[in-house]
């Protein structure tokens, strides 16, 4: 299927998008030569409660996926989203379930950049900020535990390695993953190595 032609408006936009992605790397790698953390985790939200506004807008928002009892009770609620991640929340408490409320957290916008435990905790914290402001529904909870975790070290080279170096790398510190390594021609690569 061949792809329709772009404006000119549309290959600005998209060119302009590039030049600012690329300067954000630069301005990234500038401080460091590289970043080592967790990029992607999925947490347990422990005790947690939920107040919802107007559930019966959720059922006509694209970006959500809700479930309600005949008598209008939540039983589950699904919202993914570019900014955070997704969150699956579930009140469903037949056949021996128990109710549980899981969010997966990403890197929102370009991901280059890691974070630790504090910048996990302001993922989080804007997370339910986003889902309060942007969904009328307010979240609270005693603990939030780790269930999965992602980690990612990437570097910045000034000139695209070798690719035996490249091999080289990704056997050593990956799971085994086939590599990225792509024909991106710029003045710095860099290489994600997730684990």
């Amino acid at each position: 299927m061949a792809r329709r032609k772009l404006t000119q408006e549309e290959e600005q936009k998209r060119l302009e998008v590039k030049i600012e992605n690329e300067n954000r790397i630069l301005e990234a790698f500038s401080s460091m030569p590289c970043f080592a953390g967790i990029d992607k985790c999925k947490l347990s939200l422990q005790d947690f409660s939920l107040e919802c506004k107007e559930i019966k807008n959720l059922k006509y928002d694209s970006t959500c996926n809700l479930k309600t009892s005949i008598d209008g009770k939540l039983l589950s609620l699904d919202i993914k989203s570019e900014f955070f991640g997704k969150i699956t929340i579930s009140f469903d408490e037949s056949n021996f379930k128990t109710s549980y409320c899981y969010i997966e957290l990403i890197h929102g916008g370009l991901n280059i950049e890691t974070a630790g435990i504090e910048g996990i905790k302001s993922r989080l914290a804007n997370a339910i900020d986003f889902i309060k402001n942007n969904y009328g529904i307010l979240i609270t909870y005693s603990t939030a535990l780790f269930l999965e975790m992602e980690l990612a070290y990437t570097i910045a080279f000034d000139k695209t390695p070798n690719l035996q170096l490249r091999s080289f790398l990704h056997k050593c510190l990956s799971s085994g993953y086939p590599p990225n390594f792509g024909n991106e021609k710029s003045k710095r690569t860099t290489m994600t190595i997730q684990f």
